[in-house]
């Protein structure tokens, strides 16, 4: 058990966990882990129950030789992307999203098809590639995302303008739509969430670059993983904006 991994896959899973979007219904259980940092057996078994986020983190884990698939590196490369998500075979990543995923039955035959075509062009098992590739919600909500849900599904970073009691005023970019494209829009003011301690423990001042998810305050990210996350989203929206 990876006390480490497992802390950061919870701050990043808790927030669409606790709108019920995704994963068990145990939110209050999820909360009170992400936000004590507690970790034992049911936070790795709370995180196992994530339908879609599971079986990714087990394919990248098998991909690059990771024994345990909540090991930080996995968990950094699913959600903001890093160096091992190169090292993923093509022909494997068909069959993970056909075969695991069941992809193939839930979509129609043009988008699956076009889904498979994307791999040789660079696509990659990341959350960004799956909320703006796969046109439906895979969690608790099989919807057809909107632009404004995939900008709150997105994993997006920001920067802090203010620090108030239990939020943050940041400036981000917005998913939008320009024409009939998928773009990041100009830089907006938004108030993102975060627990009662959040502020002290990170350290949080103003000037600082975080990641936010549905709203929820996730981490404060290095330059590196700020690098990380901007590529591999926009690389995600290139391949989003493809025709089929």
């Amino acid at each position: 058990m990876n006390a480490n991994g497992l802390n950061l896959c919870l701050r990043y899973a808790f927030p669409p966990n606790s709108l019920s979007l995704c994963g068990p219904e145990r939110n209050k259980d999820l909360q009170y882990y992400s936000e004590n940092t507690s970790i034992d057996q049911g936070t790795e078994d709370l995180l196992s129950q994530f339908s879609t986020l599971y079986p990714y983190l087990s394919f990248i884990a098998y991909e690059n030789n990771f024994r345990d698939p909540f090991h930080p590196e996995v968990v950094e490369a699913y959600w903001l992307g890093n160096y091992y998500l190169t090292n993923i075979s093509m022909t494997n990543f068909s069959r993970y999203l056909k075969d695991t995923l069941c992809l193939k039955k839930s979509l129609s035959f043009k988008i699956f098809n076009n889904l498979l075509e994307k791999i040789p062009k660079g696509a990659i098992p990341s959350h960004a590639f799956h909320v703006l590739n796969v046109y439906i919600r895979t969690g608790n909500v099989n919807n057809p995302h909107t632009i404004n849900t995939m900008d709150s599904c997105m994993i997006k970073w920001g920067f802090i303008r203010k620090i108030l009691h239990n939020s943050l005023i940041i400036e981000t970019e917005p998913l939008e739509v320009k024409n009939y494209k998928i773009v990041l829009g100009p830089p907006v003011l938004r108030n993102i969430l975060c627990f009662n301690n959040d502020i002290p423990k990170y350290k949080l001042k103003e000037g600082d670059f975080i990641s936010f998810h549905w709203g929820q305050f996730c981490e404060k990210i290095n330059r590196k993983k700020l690098i990380n996350l901007r590529f591999y989203t926009n690389l995600s929206i290139k391949l989003a904006n493809q025709k089929t």
